[in-house]
C-alpha cells in the first residue's frame, strides 16, 4: 500500500516542492526519476536477498529504509540530498514490493487462498494508487508538502510493528 501510495502522492508535491529547492523542471525530473532509479537498481536481487537472508528480515530492512529515506525527505537541506533520498526510498520500495508478495506467497500454500491473498493485496495496492492524488492534494493544502513524505513513517511504523 505504502509503495503505491507514495508513487503518486509525491507528484501533486512537486510544485511546492521545486519552489523550496528553487529548482527547474530537470532538477525535479532527477528527483521523480530516481525513485524509480532505486527501485529498478535492486527490484530483481531482492528476492534473492530473502531468500538468503530471510523473507521477514529484508522486509522490514526495506520498511526502515523507506521510512528513513521518508524523513530525510522532509529536511530541506538541498536538492541532492533530496534527490539521494528519493533514490534510497526507491531502493526501501523494491524491498517491501517484491517482498511482501513473496511473505504473502509463502504464508498460504493453498492454491485457493494464495490467490484470494494476492488478489487482496493488488486491490489494496490499487486504492492506495487510485486515492493518492486526492489524498496528496488534501496534504499539500493543508499540511504541507513534507506530509506527503511523513504519512510513510507512522504507516511505516504500524508495517513494521506488525512484520516483527
Amino acid at each position: 500500500f505504502m509503495v503505491f501510495v507514495d508513487v503518486n502522492i509525491v507528484n501533486v508535491a512537486l510544485p511546492r516542492i521545486q519552489k523550496v529547492f528553487h529548482t527547474g523542471e530537470q532538477g525535479l525530473q532527477w528527483a521523480v526519476a530516481g525513485y524509480s532509479l532505486g527501485m529498478a537498481a535492486v527490484l530483481m536481487s531482492c528476492a534473492l536477498l530473502g531468500d538468503r537472508y530471510g523473507r521477514r528480515r529484508s522486509f522490514v530492512f526495506g520498511v526502515t529504509l523507506f521510512v528513513v529515506s521518508s524523513i530525510v525527505c522532509v529536511l530541506p537541506v538541498s536538492l541532492a540530498v533530496f534527490t539521494v533520498a528519493r533514490v534510497i526510498q526507491g531502493l526501501g520500495a523494491a524491498f517491501i514490493s517484491v517482498l511482501s508478495l513473496a511473505l504473502l506467497s509463502h504464508s498460504f500454500p493453498n492454491p485457493r487462498m494464495k490467490a484470494r491473498a494476492i488478489s487482496n493485496w493488488m486491490a489494496i495496492g490499487m486504492v492506495g494508487a487510485a486515492s493518492a492524488p486526492a489524498l496528496g492534494g488534501l496534504m499539500v493544502d493543508g499540511l504541507g508538502w513534507r506530509s506527503v513524505f511523513l504519512v510513510n513513517v507512522p504507516l511505516g511504523a504500524i508495517v513494521w510493528l506488525l512484520t516483527l
